[in-house]
């Protein structure tokens, strides 16, 4: 029987869970939780009790009651149960009009939520508790409830109640007009629902700016919002919800004398109010509807609509609307002709507008948020210091803490630099040591690199300078030889001049190269027109590229500098020499001569072969043979761009080299003004 019960309880609450959002009661599920309320009866199932409860409020308030009791019977003594079925009960008294009952339940709900520490609770039903008082014009009562739950909801850190708060207590001061002061507490309440993500909440505040911006005659941009929160809500499971936006479209319509189109609005709003028939919704709906019939012509219902309105105003006994009602019926009765009703009507609008908008009840209302703002500013203060007294208190403990570390470290401390001092001891010598080591290395690759270059020399002398040697004695025996005719004898002279100055040119390297190197190196500047200088360099190359058919082009700026003439010579000579001996033939090349603000720049650029990534870091080392050949078998050393190198350093400046494989090679001397 137990299983069976347990089985039934959870098919009614997948039916429940289906329409839990409904604004309206489904009579197939009140059917459907009555059966299984019936099987259940003998397991007191408060649960199932509340469900029907909930939904007969709106169909039957009797009924609604007398599950209520059903539950509040079996819920015993649990006070956080009993604290929500006394806010049910509050609900289906507010809705019969039975107001006395209410407040009681509402209080009573109210002192079990704090029996049982529901901090959540307790806000939720100070929200609803104020909203019945607002809605029968008791403003000042409403207000003091919502500051209560928004000081809960602050203390808690609940941004859904202090959402609901916010937004009741913008709907306060929008009651009294003062439209600036509501949105600012819309805008707050919109700000905690979206940091909460807080659906209904975001919905209900885009409803509320909305009826801010009608107030100010903004009445497209106010339907852009009402139509913005209703996009957060299903209409078949929140009817309630959008009967209110329907409400407010239409008076935005009413607002721009727009009448037939706030009618049609206001009664869409008025089909979906009679589902819940709450006095004071229908109330506020049919006096509205009144205004908008009279304006269109139709006094007839005019009247009917507002004679109910004032019957439902005073069911729900609110001023606010009663007035509302008494003013549409004098407007509607004056519109047919019958003066004396208008008149009778309109006599009793003053009594209610005194008791409702007296002086000492606005400034008690001001008083409260004074009130709320210092509690709050208080609270904070008093925060503050807490955490200032918990800073110092843990301040105190650090401190304490500290100096026994200290005491402790200290101890270490010597320890440690004993050992420290006996390893540094270790470290110096062992640093000594390396040191010594790489001293020693430092001087073997001196000493390599020495007898790598004292080999080079010995080849060079060897091989580089027996070679014309050989030559012009094998010439000079060719001479001697009594049978070589004249044309022989001339051309063996030329090739005696040729070898002699390659060998003369080879002495001439070394002997420029250590001079180069040695500390007595005297540079000698005197003035230099940049242009003349260049164009006669250029003219004494101009019979070597023809040869070779390379153009021979010189592009220079018109100025002077300083410098050593004869050791810019020879390192442009190098570079040129060197661009016209690894060029094909039929090719060009570049010597020019530009200016920086603080350099002088002589480049020479051929179409050559290019340098490979690998022969550009063994460019300027002494004796070096690099891939690339002469093009036309002229003779290299491999002493001159090392010439350049140390040519170039001596006059204070830097020499650069850019070369792409295939394109050609770009070197740069570059001299600091």
């Amino acid at each position: 029987m137990r299983f069976l019960c347990l089985t039934l309880i959870a098919l009614a609450q997948i039916c429940f869970s289906q329409e839990i959002e409904s604004s309206t009661p489904s009579l197939k599920k009140i059917d459907s939780l009555k059966a299984v309320l019936r099987q259940a009866k003998n397991s007191k199932n408060d649960r199932l009790a509340y469900y029907l409860a909930e939904d007969y409020r709106f169909i039957n308030a009797d009924s609604a009651t007398h599950y209520a009791l059903l539950a509040e019977k079996w819920a015993g003594k649990n006070p956080k149960k009993r604290s929500k079925i006394y806010q049910l009960l509050a609900s289906i008294k507010r809705i019969s009009a039975d107001y006395t009952s209410s407040e009681n339940y509402f209080k009573r709900a109210i002192q079990q939520a704090k029996i049982a520490k529901d901090v959540p609770q307790e806000i939720a039903v100070l929200n609803d508790y104020g909203i019945m008082l607002e809605n029968r014009s008791q403003y000042t009562e409403a207000l003091d409830l919502y500051l209560k739950a928004l000081r809960l909801s602050e203390k808690q850190n609940d941004l859904i109640g202090a959402a609901n708060a916010q937004l009741n207590i913008g709907f306060v001061y929008l009651s009294q007009d003062e439209i600036d002061e509501a949105y600012n507490w819309f805008k707050k309440s919109l700000a905690n629902s979206i940091k909460a993500k807080y659906k209904k909440g975001e919905a209900w505040n885009y409803s509320n700016i909305a009826i801010v911006l009608d107030r100010k005659g903004q009445y497209e941009e106010s339907r852009k919002y009402y139509w913005k929160g209703a996009a957060f809500i299903d209409k078949e499971k929140n009817k309630r919800e959008y009967s209110r936006i329907y409400f407010n479209v239409a008076n935005t319509y009413k607002s721009e004398r727009r009448h037939k189109e706030a009618t049609f609005y206001f009664l869409k709003s008025l089909e979906l109010k009679r589902l819940f028939n709450d006095p004071f919704d229908l109330a506020s709906t049919l006096a509205k509807l009144s205004v908008s019939c009279r304006q269109t012509g139709d006094y007839t219902k005019a009247v009917a609509y507002a004679e109910e309105s004032l019957v439902m105003a005073r069911k729900a006994e609110s001023a606010d609307l009663e007035i509302s009602s008494l003013m549409a019926l004098s407007e509607a009765y004056e519109a047919v002709g019958d003066y004396k009703k208008a008149l009778s009507y309109e006599k009793q609008v003053p009594d209610l507008m005194d008791d409702l908008y007296n002086e000492e009840k606005l400034e008690k209302r001001t008083e409260m948020i004074e009130k709320y703002e210092s509690e709050k500013k208080a609270q904070e203060n008093k925060l503050l210091k807490q955490k200032a007294d918990l800073a110092t208190a843990m301040l105190h403990k650090k401190n304490l803490t500290i100096v026994t570390f200290s005491l402790v470290i200290a101890l270490v401390l010597v320890v440690l630099l004993s050992v420290y001092l006996q390893s540094r001891k270790k470290e110096k010598l062992n640093a000594l040591l390396v040191q010594q080591k790489a001293e020693i290395e430092t001087k073997n690759s001196l000493l390599e690199e020495a007898v790598f270059e004292k080999n080079n020399l010995m080849n060079i002398v060897a091989h580089d300078l027996r070679a014309p040697l050989d030559k012009v004695k094998g010439l000079s025996d060719l001479l001697r030889d009594a049978d070589t005719d004249p044309e022989t004898q001339k051309q063996c002279l030329d090739l005696i001049t040729i070898v002699t100055d390659q060998g003369r040119r080879l002495i001439d390297d070394l002997l420029c190269l250590s001079k180069a190197e040695s500390t007595d190196f005297v540079v000698e500047k005197t003035e230099v027109s940049a242009r003349p200088f260049l164009e006669n360099l250029a003219k004494t190359y101009q019979m070597s590229a023809q040869e070779k058919g390379i153009t021979l082009l010189c592009e220079a700026i018109e100025t002077t500098f300083y410098t050593d003439t004869d050791k810019l010579q020879r390192i442009l000579d190098n570079l040129i020499s060197n661009a016209l001996k690894f060029s094909p033939k039929e090719k060009r090349v570049w010597i020019r001569f530009s200016e920086r603000d603080d350099a002088w720049i002589f480049s020479v650029r051929d179409e050559g072969p290019g340098i490979s990534d690998t022969d550009q870091t063994k460019l300027f080392r002494k004796f070096q043979k690099l891939t690339a050949r002469p093009t036309n078998g002229e003779a290299s050393t491999g002493l001159g761009l090392a010439i350049v190198k140390q040519l170039a350093e001596r006059l204070n400046g830097s020499i650069e080299v850019s070369s792409t494989l295939g394109e050609g090679t770009t070197f740069s001397l570059i001299l600091k003004k």
